[in-house]
């Protein structure tokens, strides 16, 4: 499957690719948690980054979609769209003014790398530094709102992502943990398989541990 990330990565560069994949996992977390949705309550904002429809809203679903199809044209790398993403599109109800919570994730996402991508007047080369921050990215290319609530969505930018970071380590250390412990039984049932003896495991117990003789053993079979 050639897709719009593996294409950028050859195109643009391993930067630039990484840093469009965290700016997308911020951007999905910070809209909807991640969360395939409408806006509530009854807002324009649709599907995991909450692109708008044009009713009510700016319409950033269609260009973000035309800015999707034009990446696979001669205007942009050409190749091949994904067919099973090609399907989806021709199954939107209105690809006109396109609902996202209609397409799935992958393909939401796959949407979101080719509108930054093909985006006028967005530096993805500097994207994540401190010419375009990634907090940058996110207040002005994407929610790009009124401006007297900006602070207010700054700081919740820094709550959001802050958290979400903390929750990637805590499940980073947990998997650690885990591995470490599953070495750990490995490694004892190596030891106990070259090491099995009764004495030793009734003695650990703290328990004596008296065979039958071979004379009782034989008497007992009898």
């Amino acid at each position: 499957m050639q897709t719009v990330i593996d294409i950028i990565r050859k195109q643009r560069g391993e930067q630039q690719a990484d840093m469009l994949k965290v700016h997308a996992a911020e951007v999905s977390m910070l809209e909807s948690k991640g969360r395939n949705i409408p806006q509530y309550p009854r807002g324009p904002g649709r599907g995991i980054f909450q692109y708008e429809i044009s009713k009510g809203g700016s319409g950033a679903s269609t260009s973000a979609l035309n800015r999707y199809k034009r990446f696979y044209s001669d205007k942009g790398y050409g190749g091949t769209m994904p067919a099973e993403y090609a399907k989806e599109l021709k199954n939107l109800s209105n690809p006109e003014d396109p609902d996202f919570t209609e397409l799935s994730p992958e393909l939401q996402t796959e949407i979101f790398y080719a509108d930054k991508e093909q985006k006028g007047g967005f530096p993805l080369d500097a994207l994540g530094t401190d010419a375009f921050t990634l907090e940058d990215a996110w207040l002005d290319e994407h929610w790009g709102g009124k401006e007297e609530v900006r602070e207010y969505k700054k700081d919740y930018y820094n709550k959001t992502i802050d958290g979400y970071n903390r929750e990637e380590d805590r499940k980073i250390q947990e998997i650690n943990d885990t591995q470490m412990m599953l070495n750990g039984k490995i490694e004892a049932s190596k030891i106990a398989a070259l090491d099995f003896d009764m004495n030793n495991i009734m003695e650990d117990l703290g328990q004596d541990y008296s065979p039958f003789p071979e004379k009782l053993m034989k008497e007992y079979k009898e």
